[in-house]
């Protein structure tokens, strides 16, 4: 009876084992950002669905070494350089995608690449870039203008001493404007 006892015992554990390895599977699977684990040895352990659309990856790659599933030299770097504490990159694909990785080494399992797609990201911080100059040539070229004409006032005729002290200012105004600028 108590050899009967362990064994529900068991199959009870395996049951909850076997579920909770499915429910992280379906996890994995379903997260949006790519996650890659890598044992010690360099075998690839985990890789989600993500991490293999985006890397071109067979669906059968867990137990490969991962120099020989992975072809992108910028992830493959990642998991040579054996980091010691949580390391951050961003890894460039040929179809112009930008992925933030991050690499979380995990004392008891290996290496752990998890990856969020930042493509509009960058995209955002090049069109606030381009904006930004566009604007400040727009803002410089009226203000060049300003200073132009302000310069030939004193050329047309004769200035009084006012009038001297409203160009200066208005000088001083524009190269504080184009400064900022």
């Amino acid at each position: 009876a108590s050899y009967a006892a362990i064994a529900i015992e068991n199959a009870r554990a395996y049951e909850k084992i076997e579920a909770d390895h499915k429910q992280l599977e379906t996890i994995l699977t379903k997260v949006a950002d790519g996650v890659i684990v890598v044992d010690h040895d360099g075998r690839i352990l985990i890789a989600n669905q993500s991490a293999r659309a985006a890397f071109g990856l067979d669906s059968i790659c867990e137990d490969i070494p991962a120099v020989e599933a992975i072809r992108h030299q910028d992830l493959l770097e990642l998991f040579s350089s054996h980091p010691t504490q949580p390391s951050h990159s961003e890894i460039k694909l040929e179809d112009g995608r930008v992925f933030n990785a991050q690499v979380t080494p995990i004392e008891e399992v290996g290496l752990v690449v998890t990856m969020q797609d930042i493509t509009y990201l960058k995209e955002l911080d090049r069109i606030k870039s381009e904006f930004v100059s566009t604007v400040s040539h727009d803002l410089r070229s009226p203000l060049t203008a300003i200073l132009g004409y302000v310069e030939l006032i004193g050329r047309v005729g004769p200035v009084s001493d006012q009038q001297k002290e409203f160009i200066k200012r208005v000088q001083y105004s524009v190269h504080n404007i184009t400064s900022l600028i």
